[in-house]
């Protein structure tokens, strides 16, 4: 990545074009092609890094990253046009995608948050049945709570059936802290 930021140190300030066969690079708008190496391998380096970080990250917030990606990516290719402004005008033509990714990630964050708290409650009320069943004072029933509680375990419970297995837990929580007291 230091390589790629240092380039522009290598290119002569009299040039006035370079030729690498499939593109030329010229000022497009900057005070000379270093000036211009060096604002494109700015933005290259940054661009090259979150999308590693983007690619690597392992976690729901990753698509966060795609807004700097967007912007990034626009202004490098901004830097091949022929600008009087660099980095001004042209950064409000992303904003309509940056807004989209933002509505994008706060849906995933508050998916991701319902299914934590799901999650939390599912081993919460778990963890009191079990409890429950393991004491002693309602072994004259504790055959038909067990089996409640394994028959409840074993229902594969998805999408919206989710709220009705917890509320048969908590029903069956509730039954055991009754005949406990």
């Amino acid at each position: 990545m230091i390589l790629v930021i240092q380039i522009h140190q290598f290119v002569p300030e009299s040039l006035e074009r370079i030729d690498l066969g499939i593109t030329t690079l010229k000022k497009n708008g900057f005070i000379n092609i270093t000036t211009f190496i060096y604002f494109f391998t700015s933005k290259l380096s940054v661009l090259i890094s979150l999308i590693v970080w983007f690619l690597s990250c392992s976690y729901w917030w990753k698509y966060a990253i795609i807004s700097p990606i967007a912007l990034f990516t626009y202004q490098s290719w901004e830097v091949w046009e022929d600008l009087k402004s660099f980095d001004a005008h042209g950064n409000l033509a992303v904003i309509s995608v940056v807004l989209i990714i933002i509505l994008f990630v706060l849906t995933l964050s508050r998916f991701a948050n319902y299914k934590a708290e799901v999650l939390d409650l599912y081993e919460y009320l778990n963890s009191e049945i079990e409890n429950h069943l393991s004491k002693e004072s309602i072994t004259s029933n504790i055959v038909q709570y067990k089996k409640k509680y394994k028959d409840l375990r074993q229902v594969n419970y998805e999408g919206t059936m989710i709220k009705d297995y917890l509320s048969n837990l908590n029903d069956l929580k509730e039954e055991l802290n009754k005949r406990l007291k």
